[in-house]
């Protein structure tokens, strides 16, 4: 009876549980059990199995293939929203497109900083930079660059400011924005 259920092993191919492929290569009278190759091991390499070792690897075979295929599902989610966090990341609608990599990076920094914005002394929205620009953009919003601004400190003295970069709502409420947000805002007004 023993040769029969070791002649039915041999040939049999199973996975571990760390799904690697194991198969059954022959019956070691000298090891009282099977050879089995994996198949990720140095050439050469066999281990030993008993029965009831090969008989509890093949009861676990269903569990482990469907832990091994919620564990792929799992990481291709995972993958996909990284994917989609440096394509948002990354996308300017193309104004970045022609500049060097320095440039571009030195862009993206600053149009990805994540604000608290207010409006009104209303707290409005936590955004990007970039997302908000367009977001106001959309609701009407325009562009303005006003120099020369005279203003007073908080000491109370007279200072000039050589350039201001202001988003402005129909009410000519505004927005203080920076360089690079003013110029991706033009862009975007020009392109979208």
């Amino acid at each position: 009876m023993l040769a029969t259920i070791q002649k039915d092993y041999i040939g049999l191919k199973f996975y571990s549980a760390q799904m690697d492929i194991l198969e059954v290569l022959e019956y070691s009278e000298y090891h009282k059990g099977y050879l089995v190759l994996e198949q990720d091991m140095p050439e050469g390499y066999r281990a030993i199995m008993q029965n009831q070792e090969i008989e509890f690897y093949l009861s676990k075979q269903t569990e482990w293939i469907e832990s091994d295929k919620r564990y792929r599902e799992i990481e291709r989610q995972e993958q996909e929203k990284r994917d989609l966090e440096e394509f948002n990341y990354n996308n300017t609608y193309g104004y970045t497109n022609n500049l060097t990599p320095l440039q571009k990076g030195k862009i993206l920094k600053t149009l990805n900083k994540k604000f608290n914005y207010y409006e009104n002394g209303i707290f409005k929205t936590n955004s990007t930079r970039k997302d908000f620009i367009k977001s106001m953009l959309e609701e009407g919003y325009t562009l303005e660059h006003k120099t020369n601004l005279n203003y007073y400190t908080k000491k109370g003295e007279l200072k000039i400011k050589a350039n201001e970069y202001r988003l402005t709502s129909p009410d000519n409420s505004f927005f203080e924005i920076t360089k690079t947000e003013y110029d991706y805002a033009v862009y975007l007004k020009e392109t979208i």
